[in-house]
């Protein structure tokens, strides 16, 4: 009996592949760490900064459709950290390259929504969906990006996972 009841708390917890305690535990951190990163934390970024964010996501969907990946350094901070689903953490931008380069397949139906994009001085976040054709999304997103003293706002940390499994 008390093993059913576990397991039929543990499913209806799951979400996403995710647990929903540690969904909202990192949810909890990533709104305390936008709120402490910067003095000027209190002023909300810009429609010009929104912009340039969604350029750099279409400008990220044309090099993964056209597997440019050398363009890739750009979108990403040197500390990057890309937390993957059923994988290990990549760190820094050149084991991101490397992954990279190591013979993906390619992507022409890519895509990237960004349904909510919000943020507080120099830290913003970015959350979405993700497809490899049209249609129903593959998985969602999120990421937190630095802006940089030329106004850019690379991608610092990259979440994300899939609607279903493989």
């Amino acid at each position: 009996m008390i093993k059913e009841k576990y397991t039929q708390l543990s499913l209806a917890l799951q979400f996403g592949g995710i647990n929903r305690i540690v969904f909202y535990q990192i949810i909890f951190i990533l709104t305390l760490f936008i709120n402490s990163c910067n003095s000027n934390h209190n002023k909300e970024i810009t429609s010009q900064d929104i912009n340039t964010i969604k350029n750099d996501i279409k400008r990220y969907e044309v090099i993964i459709r056209t597997n440019e990946l050398e363009k890739l350094e750009s979108i990403f901070t040197d500390d990057i950290v890309f937390i993957r689903p059923y994988n290990d953490n990549i760190i820094g931008i050149d084991s991101l390259l490397k992954i990279h380069y190591s013979g993906l397949p390619d992507f022409p139906g890519f895509w990237k929504s960004a349904d909510e994009i919000y943020g507080h001085g120099d830290v913003a976040y970015t959350f979405g969906n993700y497809g490899f054709s049209e249609g129903e999304p593959a998985g969602k997103y999120m990421e937190i990006r630095i802006k940089q003293t030329d106004g850019s706002w690379p991608i610092s940390r990259l979440i994300w996972n899939e609607n279903s499994p493989n």
